[in-house]
């Protein structure tokens, strides 16, 4: 990691092919196993709750909601998380990614070329400004890490993705049907639910 400090003397925005995200890609997968066992929980459950018309009630109700969703939003978990957390939105895509190519003048009247993908978590620079980057140098060109505009005080660094959590999260809701499945939550959750059919039979 080396760090320079110049000042900015071009500056192109563009954008190329972002690649594959590959927690996104898994994340994906877990989604088409919770798109197979969540009726199969729906079933069981309704199923203990109530016998066999309860059972195919619950099913219908669930491939109602999968309806009204419409089975792109359904089998897009990335697109079901945007919706829930839009500042989540730019860390889900996969398409094109915005770059900044910049060319910085050191003390030495030495330019560097500098690259930065992504969204920007403080303000975007222009031709003139003072910055202090930090980075690699891969090929002649110093892969921006983090950074900070010494004109305007802003933060120069790309907005993290959170894609990681994404996969997380969708594992952790598979993995909640499958050992539902099991009967592991069995004695927790039927004994919650005769509880409070207990508390509505008193009062």
């Amino acid at each position: 990691m080396i760090q320079i400090h110049g000042r900015v003397t071009h500056l192109q925005i563009y954008e190329e092919e972002g690649g594959h995200d590959w927690f996104l890609c898994l994340s994906r997968f877990c989604w088409y196993g919770i798109c197979v066992a969540a009726p199969l929980s729906v079933w069981r459950f309704f199923y203990d709750l109530g016998g066999l018309v309860y059972a195919i009630l619950g099913v219908l109700m669930l491939a109602v909601i999968i309806r009204l969703l419409g089975p792109i939003q359904v089998l897009a978990f990335d697109e079901v998380m945007c919706r829930l957390f839009p500042r989540l939105r730019a860390a889900f895509r996969l398409g094109l990614v915005r770059i900044w190519d910049l060319r910085l003048r050191l003390a030495n009247n030495q330019e560097v070329a500098c690259l930065l993908r992504g969204d920007l978590v403080g303000a975007a620079p222009v031709v003139g400004d003072r910055l202090r980057l930090q980075g690699r140098i891969r090929g002649g060109t110093l892969r921006v890490h983090s950074g900070t505009n010494e004109t305007t005080g802003a933060l120069v660094a790309p907005r993290p993705v959170r894609t990681g959590w994404v996969l997380a999260i969708t594992a952790a809701v598979l993995g909640f049907f499958i050992l539902y499945l099991y009967g592991v939550f069995d004695e927790p959750l039927y004994g919650l639910l005769a509880y409070l059919l207990d508390i509505e039979e008193q009062s």
